[in-house]
Order: C-alpha cells, then structure tokens, then sequence
C-alpha cells in the first residue's frame, strides 16, 4: 500500500445509507413497503432527494450512524418479529456495506397492507 493512500477519507453520502436500509427492509418477509416521510424546509430549499420512509442520522463519534425505517406490513405478519427481521437486516447490511458502526435502527409500523403484491 502507497503512503499516501493511507491518509485519504472516504466519504458516505446519507443517500446511500438509505437505499441500503430501504433495500435491507424490503428484503424482510412481511415488509410490504416504505412509508414516505413529510419533506420538510431543508429539503425543499436543498433539492437533496430523500429515500422514503428512510431517515439517517450521522452519530456525534465518526463512524457511527442511526436509521429510522417506516414501513407498512402486510396484513397477517407478526408485527414484533417483521420489526426485529428488520432492525437485524439492516444493522447488518450498513455495517458489511460501509463499515460504519449502526447505533440503532428503530422501526416504525404506519400501515398494514391487505394486498399480496409488493408495492
């Protein structure tokens, strides 16, 4: 390894810490889809696109983050296990992908869908 590519930063925009989560989420069984989120003030003077339903908090010590998931879950699921499949998913997925360390990843349930396709 070069010397000097031992000082270079690597950066993680919050974007794709999100679209980590989203994917990770969805790929739980009984995870019907993402809830959207309000776009707020910030967002709408900085045009920055937002995942729905997903919100990434970068942690006060360097490497460490917090994710918010809202979802709707499909009709029949158990609730508590579709939560922890989702909170376990996710904090493995960010960590593997990024190496940054997932403080908590907190799930929130807004819906319960009554169709079999995923939307």
């Amino acid at each position: 390894m070069d010397k000097n590519s031992e000082n270079r930063v690597v950066q993680i925009a919050d974007d794709v810490i999100a679209m980590i989560a989203q994917i990770a989420t969805l790929e739980v069984e009984g995870m019907k889809s993402i809830g959207t989120l309000k776009q707020d003030l910030v967002q709408t003077i900085t045009g920055k696109q937002v995942v729905r339903g997903i919100a990434v908090e970068i942690g006060e010590n360097e490497g460490e983050v917090s994710v918010s998931v809202k979802g709707i879950i499909q009709y029949g699921c158990k609730i508590k296990t579709v939560c922890k499949e989702v909170q376990e998913k996710v904090k493995s997925s960010i960590e593997t992908m990024t190496g940054l360390r997932v403080m908590n990843v907190d799930v929130h349930i807004i819906g319960v869908s009554f169709s079999d396709q995923k939307e």
